[in-house]
């Protein structure tokens, strides 16, 4: 092929008719303002007849330089409206243009992908300045990713070190760019899955703890990040399920509330990413399916988390307060017959006591040691005879599943088995009290103390977590249920074996002994806790209507529950007549306490995922810093 040499000068000569003004005497003559054929109006130069530019006075180019600034972390622009635009929100406008920067061919390791997939997603965005980045890191500690917690800071320009991914650099200058792991860009034709290549916008470079290593060591088969990353591949919605659970609580994450929102949202974008990009494209479909549930488990965690810091919040509340008002604290720790022998105050109330006063303990303004008055549902529900119709009997502490909510003005008669009010009721006027209207007008003579209460409160249904003694595992969050009885004054730390003791096989009792309270009795001796199996029988319990939506079906709830039942069915051959009627008829419960709340798939953790070295504690070491 031949070449040809140019030289200059000399330079050549114009074509014609074609002149070059010299510089020397060129005249500026401004711009002007033309119309186009559009009809807009613009402004070009008088003498060349060209669009000119605008140059940016000081300010604007200040608050460009500003705006720049904040891009370098998500959650810090607005939209055309003014309004603050979330980390989410900006990470999802833009997640379909991320992609790999490698190809996920045959023969590839599903751990050498999962690691350069995980570094793609890192890299290919923008983080905030808080919050999100350890959790990221924590999980990928979490399945073998890392060996231990990275710490991270601004890139320096020098030399080849930085990759200046945008062709745009108007959107961010030449502002510096975290490496990748793997720079290839190329990605092959046979991968239908992947139509998108990996594009570099994180700022800050992670990088190695004094004395540690972030990498993974993958060649030691009996390597702990090797065995952790095994297992979260054999199990992708499992090892989501630990991680959103069980291992958030363990590793004191859970405290933070905004982690529980952070985890699942963070985990949702993750696993949707493997799934667009096909990191698994040619494994079998139980695995793709795995990751599928996965992405389920965690769009459910996004609701699901926050709403149990809210609960553990909002409950016991006033409602609960309430009754604990009324009965005082069952579960306090100590053994029930001590709280017998030293408080009377807890006997049922009767016509003789029900309007005497309690001891009331007045506290100095300046003494904050002692705690306001609770409230009584006597505010709630107004006059009522409630403390003398209804008194306890069963406490049960263990971890329930919400099955049902049931509103006021619900069909409850036949649909559930509520008692309805004797006949006894209006000749003892316990059914005697009207409902009003908050006015204080009477609405209607509705009688009966249930209609008074399904009015007032919601139902929530709530079914044992584990439905036998085998499903309890040792040192699991969901413990094994303890059962007792505050009429027998049996403590509530005894255990019932109702697969071997039923009513029948109960000891025989002097009844006419203990028709009063302060006789204890064994667990043997009571018929009341063999009425009640904590691992098949329903609880419903009474929540204020504020409260409801906070109940999500399937959510786990570990507390204290306590059974009201009419003092006039408390005879213990009316138990066992009762036994195999409605559980409804057992009567209403109310919550003492909550010591957990858990979503619906909690998981413990299986002895490889869910388990953390020692060290490894919830702090958010190794965090952002600020770009």
């Amino acid at each position: 092929m031949s070449t040809f040499r140019l030289q200059f000068p000399p330079f050549p000569f114009p074509p014609s008719p074609i002149s070059i003004t010299p510089f020397s005497i060129f005249e500026p003559r401004g711009y002007v303002r033309v119309r186009t054929p559009d009809g807009d109006t613009i402004e070009v130069d008088a003498f060349a007849h060209l669009p000119t530019l605008k140059i940016d006075t000081e300010e604007e180019a200040m608050r460009k330089k500003k705006e720049k600034k904040k891009r370098r972390c998500a959650g810090r622009c607005v939209d055309e409206n003014g309004k603050l635009v979330s980390w989410w929100e900006e990470w999802e406008m833009g997640e379909e243009q991320r992609g790999l920067s490698f190809d996920p061919v045959k023969g590839m390791s599903y751990r050498d992908r999962l690691y350069l997939a995980a570094d793609d997603f890192r890299v290919g965005r923008t983080w905030p300045a808080q919050g999100v980045r350890p959790i990221w890191d924590r999980f990928r500690l979490y399945i073998g990713l890392l060996s231990s917690m990275p710490v991270y800071s601004k890139i320096k320009v020098h030399g080849d070190n930085v990759t200046v991914p945008y062709e745009d650099v108007d959107l961010e200058e030449d502002a510096p760019r975290a490496h990748q792991t793997c720079t290839r860009t190329h990605v092959s034709a046979s991968d239908a899955f992947n139509t998108a290549t990996s594009t570099v916008q994180d700022t800050l470079e992670q990088g190695s703890q004094p004395s540690k290593t972030i990498l993974p060591d993958f060649d030691d088969p009996t390597g702990l990040e090797r065995i952790r990353l095994d297992a979260f591949i054999t199990a992708i919605s499992k090892g989501t399920k630990i991680f959103l659970s069980s291992y958030l609580r363990e590793t004191g994450l859970i405290w933070t509330e905004s982690n529980l929102f952070v985890a699942p949202m963070l985990l949702k974008f993750f696993l949707k990413f493997l799934k667009r990009t096909g990191v698994f494209w040619d494994s079998e479909e139980k695995m793709r399916q795995e990751v599928e549930d996965a992405i389920k488990f965690a769009e459910k965690a996004v609701v699901e988390l926050p709403v149990t810091a809210r609960l553990g919040r909002a409950v016991p509340g006033e409602v609960e307060r309430g009754f604990v008002g009324l009965w005082g604290k069952k579960c306090t720790g100590l053994s029930m017959t001590a709280m017998f022998e030293a408080d009377d105050s807890l006997s049922p109330a009767t016509e003789e006591n029900f309007g005497m006063d309690a001891v009331v303990v007045v506290a100095k303004e300046d003494d904050s040691w002692i705690e306001p008055p609770s409230p009584t549902l006597l505010q709630i529900l107004g006059p009522t005879t409630l403390p003398l119709a209804y008194t306890t009997v069963i406490v049960e502490t263990g971890t329930r599943r919400v099955r049902e909510v049931v509103m006021p003005h619900s069909s409850l008669t036949g649909r559930t088995g509520l008692p309805v009010p004797s006949s006894s009721d209006n000749e003892m006027g316990l059914g005697s009290a009207p409902v009003l209207e908050e006015g204080g007008g009477e609405v209607g003579k509705k009688h009966g103390l249930e209609e008074a209460l399904e009015t007032k409160f919601a139902i929530v249904i709530l079914e044992p977590w584990v439905s036998s003694e085998d499903e309890v595992v040792d040192g699991s969050e969901v413990g094994r249920p303890t059962v007792g009885c505050t009429f027998c004054a049996v403590p509530v730390s005894s255990v019932v074996d109702h697969s071997s003791t039923g009513v029948d096989s109960r000891e025989e009792v002097d009844w006419n002994r203990v028709a009063s309270k302060g006789t204890e009795l064994s667990v043997t001796q009571c018929p009341h806790i063999h009425t009640h199996n904590p691992y098949t029988d329903m609880v419903n319990v009474l929540v204020a209507l504020e409260n409801v939506e906070l109940f999500k079906e399937g959510m786990g709830v570990c507390g204290t529950w306590v059974q009201l039942r009419r003092i006039e069915n408390i005879h213990p051959v009316s138990i066992v007549e009762k036994r195999s009627r409605n559980k409804r008829e057992q009567g209403y419960w109310y919550i003492e306490g909550l010591t957990a709340v858990l979503p619906s798939f909690h998981t413990d953790g299986d002895g490889v995922l869910g388990g953390y070295l020692e060290g490894e504690s919830g702090s958010e070491e190794g965090g952002d810093e600020d770009g």
